[in-house]
């Protein structure tokens, strides 16, 4: 009698231990789902303000394409772009950008085709491709 219960015990312990590492697992899936799902509306959000840092800064723009997800320097707070830009005459150009959140314009950027990245202002609405694949009129 005393050999049942000691097993019926043990047998209840090892279900609490199963049900509290199987409730903690779901619950640290789930916190992770979340973080990422922040992380890509901050990185969303970063897009769009480069987006407008860019449209100060070149002229003629009609459209623009992240191709990759911005690439965050948690040091300096500021952030690595590759860009396709492409300007009023259809000529398109891609290049690497370094913007720093918050500022109005882009903080450096090289050169690929001065015919196509004129400095300058765009005031144009631009079609605006996310590197997530959403597209936006900016």
């Amino acid at each position: 009698m005393i050999k049942k219960s000691k097993i019926i015990g043990a047998i209840f312990v090892v279900l609490i231990v199963l049900g509290i590492g199987f409730g903690g697992k779901l619950y640290m899936d789930k916190r992770a789902e979340e973080t990422a799902k922040e992380e890509q509306r901050n990185l969303l959000e970063i897009q769009k303000k480069a987006t407008i840092a860019l449209k100060n800064s070149f002229k003629n723009i009609t459209s623009l394409k992240f191709e990759e997800n911005p690439d965050e320097n948690k040091m300096t707070g500021s952030y690595g772009l590759v860009l396709t830009m492409t300007n009023k005459e259809g000529k398109s150009t891609t290049f690497f950008a370094i913007y720093i959140k918050g500022k109005e314009e882009l903080e450096s950027y090289i050169i690929e085709d001065e015919n196509v990245q004129i400095k300058g202002e765009t005031k144009d609405v631009i079609q605006v491709i996310f590197y997530n694949g959403e597209t936006d009129r900016v």
